[in-house]
């Protein structure tokens, strides 16, 4: 599967662009690290990119369909967003949380199945939450939300994963776990991810695997881009 942004750019208000002229392509087995400044428009570009908001110019393209102009349920199997703040309304477990994850894989009406559960239960063992899995998630910490926000979407096991700053809230041990957990599942080449960590990422490779960043709603390449 492959990604294709062109020239994409989006504006809040006629002529106010938070992101503007934003081009580059991925293709499977790649992540791309967003680097900026709080406000220059990286959860803005994610969520164009995920088909959350229509861009107002350019095209976001999956093997040459407009991500736009897909069903939502096609679109949840591909594409799976990680968000940067979760407000809960309603005290369900963790593990009810994890499991919204499939919704895209069920029917209308459907139930989770057993397979769905195993799932679930991965993601949670992979992120470290799965002593927690019967605890309230509205009395969790913001660092554990955001964990669980981050299995929610290792569950729905899209093809693509954008995640706006899983790193946020988390301790510098959970920052680095997190940022291994993306590293592996692009290894994997099962997809691409998109990711917005709030500090510059570490892994076992000498060089990052990619950057982008944004100032004053222009986007451009801030580093070369590898496969792992």
């Amino acid at each position: 599967m492959k990604l294709d942004v062109q020239d994409l750019a989006f504006a809040y208000a006629p002529g106010a662009f938070v992101v503007d002229g934003v081009t580059f392509s991925l293709s499977a087995g790649e992540t791309l690290y967003l680097m900026g400044p709080n406000g220059s428009g990286k959860t803005t570009l994610m969520s164009c990119i995920g088909g959350v908001r229509r861009p107002t110019r350019g095209r976001v393209l999956l093997d040459g369909a407009d991500v736009t102009a897909l069903p939502p349920t096609q679109r949840a199997r591909l594409i799976g967003l990680v968000p940067q703040i979760h407000v809960p309304a309603f005290a369900y477990t963790v593990r009810e949380m994890v499991v919204m994850g499939r919704a895209p894989h069920l029917g209308l009406f459907g139930s989770p199945r057993r397979e769905d559960y195993e799932i679930v239960d991965a993601a949670l063992d992979n992120v470290g939450l799965w002593a927690l899995r019967d605890r309230p998630y509205t009395e969790l910490s913001g660092g554990e939300r955001q964990l669980v926000m981050v299995a929610r979407g290792l569950a729905q096991q899209s093809r693509i994963l954008l995640l706006d700053e899983p790193d946020a809230h988390l301790d510098p041990k959970n920052q680095h776990h997190v940022l291994e957990i993306v590293a592996h599942l692009a290894a994997r080449r099962r997809g691409w991810r998109l990711s917005s960590p709030r500090t510059r990422p570490t892994t076992r490779s000498s060089t990052p695997t990619a950057c982008f960043s944004s100032r004053k709603g222009a986007c451009w390449p801030w580093a070369r881009r590898s496969k792992r």
